[in-house]
């Protein structure tokens, strides 16, 4: 009945919430490519990770001198950050912040961090209860445009997108930073031995200081989970926030900028953020009458509350609604 139970609140979608943000590194991101070989070939350059499958062409004796990358790997689609990087993130923040301590002082999941987030576990006859998420990432694409003075070459002409360029015959110079403007850029850091303090083998690292854009979808959203997502907001603009590869050599720092974010409430009795409908406003457009629907309400927040902090670095009114519960 437990089960029936569960899948009966999965499947009643009262609201819905999604929230679209920029990512903006503030130190070299590097994500890195997941073909890499396991062995510690400190010579190999580690690759940028990208949106179809790669390999390795070159082993580590083939790596001596510089090397470009095409050289040395074979990839295929666009750089990216995958959304399980971004959903760890915020799955490790919220137990930060929501989790209970267990067995010595060790952060667990609470009832709520395994609602929003999903979880999986086994009763007592081995069987397994899972637990739907309600939380989603989408991948994270390059947001930048092309400015047009790179437009006059005449295979960027029809481009709007940086990440177009991937699947152009640009491709490889992108990869080898031979494009004019350097999307993808290395960084070597030569480790020192905490022993015999001489210099290690240079490691190599594909990074970017694109700006890339990703969403964030809540079904049956609660004031909790938004409360969550404001507070890492927050830290990223504190520089708290890392992802990615080689955090501890300064790598990864990111900030999360609201691009927008958008309230959908269907037909129901309970309206979570109804407190916050002043904040919000419709959109009276073509391409909204096509979509709307008789048993629903769409609303955006407005561009004056979209800014985490106004001009004299104090919260917006929307947030001091949102962490008062609705009051003004």
């Amino acid at each position: 009945m437990e089960e029936v139970k569960k899948i009966k609140e999965f499947l009643k979608l009262e609201n819905k919430l999604v929230l679209k943000l920029r990512i903006k590194p503030l130190s070299p991101l590097c994500i890195k490519l997941s073909c890499d070989d396991e062995e510690n070939d400190s010579n190999s350059l580690s690759a940028f990770q990208t949106t179809e499958s790669g390999k390795k062409i070159i082993n580590g004796s083939q790596t001596k001198g510089e090397k470009k990358a095409t050289e040395i790997y074979k990839r295929n689609g666009e750089i990216y950050i995958p959304g399980s990087t971004l959903k760890g993130l915020f799955r490790d923040r919220f137990l930060t912040m929501y989790g209970k301590l267990g067995e010595k002082q060790k952060k667990i999941e609470t009832d709520y961090i395994k609602s929003l987030f999903g979880h999986i576990e086994k009763n007592n006859t081995e069987n397994k209860l899972t637990q739907k998420s309600r939380f989603f990432v989408q991948d994270s694409f390059l947001d930048s445009e092309i400015p047009e003075d790179l437009k006059k070459d005449k295979d960027l002409e029809s481009l709007k997108f940086y990440r177009e360029l991937f699947y152009t015959n640009k491709r490889n110079g992108v990869f080898n930073r031979e494009f004019p403007k350097k999307i993808i850029k290395i960084r070597t850091i030569t480790p020192i031995d905490h022993f015999s303090s001489k210099a290690k083998v240079p490691l190599q690292y594909e990074y970017t200081m694109e700006t890339f854009s990703t969403e964030l979808i809540i079904n049956n959203a609660k004031l909790q989970d938004l409360q969550g997502i404001y507070f890492i907001i927050r830290d990223s603009w504190n520089k708290e926030i890392r992802i990615g590869n080689s955090k501890t050599r300064g790598f990864g720092l990111i900030k999360f900028e609201i691009e927008d974010l958008i309230y959908e409430q269907f037909q129901s009795k309970d309206d979570n953020f109804k407190a916050f409908e002043a904040f919000f406003e419709e959109k009276d457009n073509e391409e909204e009458k096509l979509i709307k629907f008789d048993f629903s309400k769409k609303l955006y927040l407005k561009k004056e509350f979209k800014e985490l902090y106004k001009e004299d670095e104090t919260p917006n009114n929307f947030i001091i609604s949102l962490f008062k519960g609705g009051e003004n």
